[in-house]
């Protein structure tokens, strides 16, 4: 298996006409829905960091014809802190017989990081080369599918809050709440259920300036979509009829950024094309 990519890599490389380009860069990645535009850019405070991420990346580019090239993409960001919380109640019982109330709270801070990667098919849309060709440029647009894996590295300052009370609501005895438990403790537990990987599909609008035919700067936009989320909690289950159950990142409620959101991303970097097969000047 060795033996068959390295000997592809050398094709990919060595191979006659060949145009292989090796960037590195920044990207600002938002996922969220709807987008914020303005936090995006950072004109604009965001509510919550939750889903701003800054990534560092590195891409190569194989251009294996005049107008069509493939990509692959290397990224993540470092590691990032969020606070989390997990509130459920519920109760059982009710009618004049009064019902019983029960409420667990659990909160957390969790470390993580992502990594990501990206599988890229572009196709030249313009490019403008003039007559001194001291500085070309190239437009290209494509379809972009990514993967992208999230790992905690510790989870620390656990904490469990535990509420029993009973209700009674029939005119005897009189009315009234009693409460049984309220109590806290402090023993580890696990707040994630599981390390996250999800997919996104998406356009992708790369606007490259080349610089003496071999170094260039390169500006990225891209659109993607995905249904899954980054985080996953803990989620316990539970008996009776559950009036509040509510999963938390940052004080910012699961539900509210976990339906099929999509992924902003615009980028720069700066990088170099080896082997770059003159052409002729185009009007």
């Amino acid at each position: 298996m060795k033996l068959t990519l390295t000997v592809l890599l050398s094709v990919l490389l060595f191979a006659a006409n060949a145009q292989f380009s090796v960037s590195g860069g920044y990207i600002r990645r938002t996922e969220d829905s709807p987008l914020n535009l303005p936090a995006h850019f950072g004109t604009r405070k965001s509510a919550s960091h939750l889903n701003l991420y800054n990534v560092a990346s590195i891409q190569g580019m194989y251009q294996t014809k005049a107008n069509t090239a493939f990509s692959i993409k290397f990224g993540g960001f470092p590691q990032r802190q969020v606070d989390y919380r997990y509130r459920q109640s519920y109760y059982s019982g009710g009618g004049l017989d009064g019902f019983h109330d029960y409420t667990t709270t659990k909160r957390s801070t969790i470390n993580y990081y992502g990594l990501n990667l990206g599988l890229g098919l572009s196709f030249l849309f313009r490019a403008k080369n003039p007559k001194e060709r001291k500085i070309t440029s190239e437009t290209r647009i494509g379809a972009l599918v990514q993967f992208d894996a999230t790992f905690t590295t510790s989870e620390k300052n656990h904490s469990t809050h535990f509420y029993e009370s009973y209700t009674t609501v029939a005119p005897f005895p009189t009315p009234g709440t009693t409460v049984y438990l309220d109590s806290t403790s402090y023993a580890p537990f696990q707040s994630i259920a599981k390390n996250s990987l999800f997919s996104s599909l998406g356009i992708t609008v790369n606007e490259r300036i080349i610089f003496k035919h071999h170094y260039f700067l390169e500006l990225q936009v891209s659109f993607s979509i995905t249904s899954a989320k980054r985080l996953n909690g803990i989620q316990p289950g539970s008996s009776g009829n559950c009036y509040e159950c509510d999963e938390r990142f940052d004080n910012v409620s699961v539900d509210e950024y976990n339906n099929h959101r999509p992924i902003l991303e615009t980028g720069i970097g700066i990088g170099y094309v080896f082997n770059r097969k003159k052409e002729q000047p185009t009007e």
